[in-house]
């Protein structure tokens, strides 16, 4: 049987003591059919469960690091709000983070494809010194975007619950 066969028949045997109340896809279900993956979260979710989701924003923002984690797109929050809901969920909280970086890597993003620098992947761009800064900036992220929700990010989350 395939992946998908099998991924189908064990949605099917659940019963609700088997669903789950929450379940996280982090940085998006990679490389897969983000309809069918949608699908999936909300047949294993309990009535009134949530599915807590990451995925990369911006198609601008698109660089080495999408294509080592087979991402196939970036997203928009309106456009993954939209989707969410045609899966049946509702939105109970979305916004970008990692705002505070994002001309930063954009910006560096830009400047490695015109200069077509062989990288293996954007870690070699960062000298480690710097890892102490980008995790205190990271951190001062997290902890206002969900407050302020800013118009941009280099992520977005969205919480999405199953109608009871």
């Amino acid at each position: 049987r395939s992946a998908a066969e099998l991924k189908e028949a064990f949605t099917r045997t659940l019963n609700d003591d088997d669903r789950f109340s929450i379940e996280a896809a982090l940085a998006g279900a990679r490389g897969a059919n983000p309809g069918a993956t949608r699908g999936e979260l909300v047949a294993m979710l309990r009535p009134g469960g949530e599915a807590v989701m990451t995925v990369p924003a911006f198609q601008s923002l698109w660089g080495i690091q999408d294509e080592l984690g087979h991402h196939k797109r970036r997203y928009r929050l309106r456009t993954l709000q939209r989707r969410v809901r045609e899966a049946g969920m509702e939105c109970r909280e979305s916004f970008y983070f990692n705002y505070l970086l994002f001309f930063p890597i954009w910006l560096a993003r830009k400047l490695v494809r015109l200069s077509r620098v062989p990288l293996k992947n954007e870690n070699q761009m960062i000298h480690p010194m710097l890892n102490p800064l980008l995790r205190s900036i990271f951190t001062a992220d997290v902890l206002t975007a969900p407050r302020i929700k800013p118009p941009f990010g280099v992520s977005l989350l969205i919480v999405g619950r199953k109608p009871a």
